[in-house]
């Protein structure tokens, strides 16, 4: 939901700002994210257990966790190389070299861009839900400065 809120605004843009506004949003969802309180504010989230699947131990070996995260890395791999592969991707490829010549035609390309940056949106977010199972504390950077780069970049 995150990624579809942002994209209809940051679509808007193009080049070095889209970048910047991309930053921006994700900056703010990093502070926002870092002073809630019922998840350690700025001492960070505490995980004292690894996490559960259906109430079983499934991440309890860590060769488990190891195959589960590759079983997600290559899904995500060959949904992107269906994605590229299908018609969605050769709109997507066409309004990425020439955007006039596809609206020409009749495609919707901001559409297409939105489904797109909707869809990096959900790998991100799917693909970082295997990192925070490991026993330990996710307490934020110590350089507040730091910026994360969106992957969806035009």
């Amino acid at each position: 939901m995150f990624a579809l809120a942002t994209g209809i605004v940051c679509l808007r843009t193009k080049g070095v700002y889209f970048i910047m506004i991309t930053l921006a949003f994700g900056q703010m969802a990093y502070f926002t994210a870092s002073s809630l309180a019922p998840y350690g504010g700025d001492d960070g989230l505490t995980i004292r257990m690894r996490s559960t699947l259906a109430g079983l131990p499934v991440f309890a070996n860590d060769r488990a966790l190891y195959y589960l995260c590759l079983i997600a890395l290559l899904g995500a791999y060959l949904m992107c190389r269906t994605l590229v592969a299908s018609r969605f991707g050769r709109v997507y490829r066409g309004a990425r070299e020439n955007p006039l010549r596809m609206g020409t035609i009749g495609f919707d390309v901001y559409r297409f861009q939105l489904v797109a940056y909707v869809i990096a949106g959900m790998l991100g977010g799917s693909q970082a839900s295997c990192s925070p199972t490991r026993p330990s504390s996710s307490a934020p950077p110590t350089c507040h400065g730091s910026a994360r780069v969106n992957s969806s970049s035009w």
